[in-house]
């Protein structure tokens, strides 16, 4: 059994993110480091469609599900994602199918592997900023990184404290939490609305309709995502950079 938590994390939000891939038996073991190597085998064998229950990275009241499908003549077997679960959920009530297997393992494996990172849901509302660069001459742009806040009320209620313009210390003031990769945003906005934003993965300044204000870079970039000269948490900032995020004129 494969017991590095990077490992773990990383194989997590990049299925989180894709949504399906191919998988082999070694994949078991870092996508399953909750379960022994023999139950590792038996899902890689599995000749029906199997359900199964994944630990939690920051949270420690929900599961991640995902859906083995068997291999199927010269296709491998296959690993789709879906989605989060309270521990406690009623499988019974909302479905015909049966709760996902080791549901009790991926429960309880987290508080057990890594205690320190666990949050209890104590927060009220979420927003996920993606950090977004120009490509070429400006014509598109590709997302570099998302990190997804949580905060200790709705992001329309940090809006209505200025007329509507949510202000960048209310927001570094609102933010609990925060994790990167789709499949930590995936923990940190369950069961909430959550909006996304977009800012500049240069220096971390919210976004206007067509550029940044912060260093004038040109932006093509959906208008319902605009930040408007917001900037990201102070301590999200610090935290990102601690992670290689070093963009010049990154400020701290």
């Amino acid at each position: 059994m494969l017991r590095s938590t990077t490992s773990y994390h990383e194989a997590l939000n990049k299925l989180a993110a894709q949504g399906k891939t191919i998988v082999y038996l070694q994949y078991f073991g870092q996508l399953c480091p909750h379960l022994a190597a023999h139950h590792h085998q038996a899902l890689y064998g599995t000749q029906f469609p199997t359900r199964i229950a994944l630990p939690a990275l920051v949270r420690d009241d929900i599961v991640h599900l995902a859906r083995i499908e068997p291999r199927q003549g010269e296709r491998p077997a296959m690993v789709s994602y879906a989605g989060t679960a309270a521990v406690d959920h009623d499988f019974h009530a909302d479905s015909d199918e049966a709760p996902p297997s080791f549901l009790r393992e991926a429960g309880e494996y987290p508080a057990r592997t890594w205690p320190a990172q666990l949050y209890t849901d104590t927060w009220a509302g979420a927003v996920t900023a993606l950090l977004v660069k120009p490509v070429g001459n400006g014509a598109s742009q590709t997302t570099v990184a998302s990190i997804t806040f949580a905060l200790d009320k709705p992001w329309a209620g940090l809006a209505t404290l200025h007329d509507g313009v949510v202000a960048s210390s209310d927001f570094d003031a609102a933010t609990m939490h925060w994790a990167t990769g789709a499949a930590g945003a995936a923990e940190l906005t369950h069961g909430l609305e959550h909006t996304q934003l977009e800012f500049c993965a240069r220096c971390g300044t919210g976004l206007t309709p067509d550029y940044c204000p912060s260093c004038y870079r040109a932006f093509p970039h959906e208008a319902s995502r605009t930040a408007g000269s917001l900037e990201l948490p102070r301590k999200a900032r610090r935290a990102l950079q601690a992670m290689g995020f070093q963009y010049d004129g990154m400020r701290t």
